[in-house]
């Protein structure tokens, strides 16, 4: 039979190409390595290319300008990662660098406190694309949650195209202090910086802390009262309504190194008042520094004039 031109068959041969160039089309910015990327693609399953599927026809997606998949990082073990083409922060970094700022946290803590080699667990909060939690997971003996509302398509992308997906639970939602619903404003230019507080924006689920241990705990991704060696905490300011409901996860000084954000201006900004944020970590008996080598600490009497000078940037709070 003879086909007019135009008309595709789509066979199991021919298939991968043909998605290939849909994607290629409407999904992928031209920056990402095509050769990885065929690569990638024609290694998955139907599920997968189902995920890349639903990724290329995603509302959000377009909105960020589409996906720059893959970026090779310049990391030890190597990650090929996607980010949203729009992101002018951590998507720049990786195009320019093939980095991002928390590598340096991970690569740190890991030489200072985790070199020993057993398998450890980790909870992050507000992974956004999931640099943070693949990172862990490639290193080969760490395991854990990965707990994002918006972008989790991209995450488990991510996870897929570097093997560690069964090493990492998916919780797509944000934390609070109590479970139910929350809204959050999409920041185009830096996706991750998408906060909520507001009666606008996407509607995602909304869990406490507790519940995504508790899961995490009966998916077997935690092990119940065995310790978390490492919480990474960025959620835009709400980190302590979210630490409000998360007794399971500090309590007993269960984890080892609690690496937040403080955003004096966020928290402000929805009604917190930053030095309760301080305050409510030091009740666990944490140490809280502004370094990982553990020099220069922030210590309780201090913690007045330290929120003076309006500090933005990671903090580190350490049990052991």
């Amino acid at each position: 039979m003879v086909l007019p031109r135009g008309y595709v068959i789509y066979t199991t041969a021919i298939s991968f190409f043909v998605i290939l160039g849909f994607m290629s089309i409407f999904f992928f910015d031209r920056s990402g390595s095509m050769k990885n990327r065929s690569v990638y693609i024609n290694r998955m399953d139907d599920s997968n290319v189902a995920l890349l599927r639903r990724l290329a026809s995603d509302t959000l997606t377009h909105k960020l300008r589409g996906i720059i998949w893959p970026l090779r990082t310049k990391t030890h073990p190597e990650m090929d990662i996607g980010c949203y083409s729009s992101d002018t922060t951590i998507c720049a970094d990786l195009k320019s660098g093939g980095r991002w700022e928390i590598f340096n946290s991970i690569e740190q803590a890991g030489e200072l406190y985790f070199s020993e080699r057993k398998n450890r667990t980790f909870v992050d909060l507000g992974a956004n694309i999931g640099l943070c939690s693949i990172y862990l997971a490639a290193r080969g003996n760490w395991r854990g949650v990965a707990v994002e509302p918006l972008f989790g398509d991209l995450l488990t992308l991510n996870a897929i195209t570097n093997n560690v997906h069964d090493k990492i639970r998916l919780v797509r939602a944000a934390v609070g202090e109590v479970s139910g619903q929350t809204r959050i404003n999409l920041e185009v230019n830096n996706p991750g910086g998408s906060s909520g507080g507001g009666n606008s924006g996407m509607v995602v689920p909304l869990k406490t802390i507790n519940e995504v241990i508790s899961e995490a705990e009966a998916a077997g991704y935690l092990i119940a009262n065995s310790s978390i060696d490492y919480v990474k905490l960025d959620i835009e300011g709400f980190e302590l309504r979210a630490l409000g409901s998360a007794d399971k996860m500090l309590a007993g000084g269960r984890t080892g190194l609690l690496q937040f954000e403080f955003h004096h201006d966020n928290m402000e900004k929805l009604g917190a008042e930053p030095i309760k944020l301080l305050e409510l970590i030091s009740s666990y008996g944490y140490k809280i520094y502004r370094d990982l080598n553990r020099v220069d600490e922030v210590k309780p009497e201090n913690f007045k004039t330290f929120v003076k000078f309006r500090h933005f940037g990671d903090l580190f709070a350490f049990s052991f």
